[in-house]
């Protein structure tokens, strides 16, 4: 899947994953995955940039393991989440580990309270400042970026609404962004000072909603936020570079379905809904038994929130519904 995403020509590579197996599993793929859709990952070591950010702020555990990983991908293909200043102290063994530095992006955390700083707040200009005044800056870690993820637009049930969160997302990143410039300029000299920050956003919901940008007749109320939207991500772009990640997009579910966020398709120049038509998969589950005595009728199933999912969404009650 991850090959399909990448393509066959593209030059540059920014992948995101949750956990280490992921990162692993590239790596394998490149060395050894023979088959047509995976070729492209068989070819980045000819690409200009792969980058692979690990979407948890950096557990110390975890630091020997991550620096091995780059040294097999490729100096410097490494960045990490950086949401607490002590983080930086396994920087520096990662650094002495690979043989080369991290890219930093800072974890922003907005209204969805899992993890990440604030975006106003005293904590977050600490840890930039922690971060762009540690004597080995440069060496073991650089900041590129902000990185935030509207987990709670999943609760979301129209278009409009998920403009409105990555409309959040862009402008409180632009503010952190900001806000890193201004120390910068109070910590660095001249020659080495950085005013152009990554500010990557998104969860499925928020970053597909982009695609309601072509609509060609939309209702008053989506105009405006299609504008608002717009100028978010104009203005976001003047000063630093606007950058969506979004997780499981390309297999729909029946949550991403509830959010109602993107259109599957134009007719005429009107989006179209996606529909239960729409989903290509489904859950084979193994029936371990029946409660006929409870109303409703219940049943368990030898699948869990792993199979199934962790995160409930307003279309339907429980984890998830029972198809024909």
């Amino acid at each position: 899947m991850t090959a399909l995403q990448i393509g066959e020509s593209t030059l540059q590579v920014n992948i995101v994953v949750s956990t280490l197996s992921e990162v692993e599993h590239l790596q394998r793929a490149r060395k050894n995955c023979k088959c047509i859709a995976c070729t492209s990952l068989a070819k980045t070591s000819d690409l200009i940039v792969l980058s692979v950010l690990y979407g948890l702020p950096l557990p110390p555990s975890q630091v020997e393991r991550l620096a091995l990983l780059d040294k097999r991908l490729g100096t410097g293909s490494i960045s990490v989440l950086i949401d607490h200043a002590d983080q930086l102290n396994a920087l520096r063994r990662f650094r002495d580990l690979a043989g080369f530095g991290a890219g930093i992006f800072v974890k922003i955390d907005i209204r969805y309270h899992r993890a990440g700083l604030p975006v106003h707040s005293a904590k977050t200009a600490h840890v930039l400042r922690s971060i762009l005044e540690h004597k080995e800056y440069g060496t073991s870690h650089e900041l590129l970026g902000f990185y935030s993820h509207a987990g709670h637009s999943y609760g979301g049930g129209s278009g409009k609404a998920a403009m409105e969160l990555l409309v959040q997302e862009i402008e409180g990143l632009s503010c952190a962004a900001d806000v890193a410039v201004s120390v910068a300029r109070e910590v660095c000299n001249e020659g080495g000072l950085q005013t152009r920050f990554v500010l990557s956003v998104g969860a499925t919901p928020t970053a597909t909603s982009v695609e309601n940008l072509l609509h060609e007749n939309p209702s008053p109320e989506i105009h405006n936020q299609m504008v608002n939207l717009s100028n978010a991500i104009m203005n976001a772009n003047a000063g630093h570079s606007v950058e969506l990640h979004a997780g499981i997009y390309p297999v729909l579910d029946l949550q991403q379905l509830a959010t109602k966020a993107s259109p599957s398709a134009q007719s005429h120049g009107v989006p179209l809904s996606l529909t239960y038509f729409d989903i290509a998969l489904t859950i084979l589950a193994e029936v371990v038994s029946l409660y006929s005595f409870r109303d409703p009728l219940e049943a368990l199933i030898a699948a869990g929130t792993v199979v199934l999912g962790r995160e409930p969404c307003q279309s339907y009650s429980g984890w998830g519904v029972v198809s024909a």
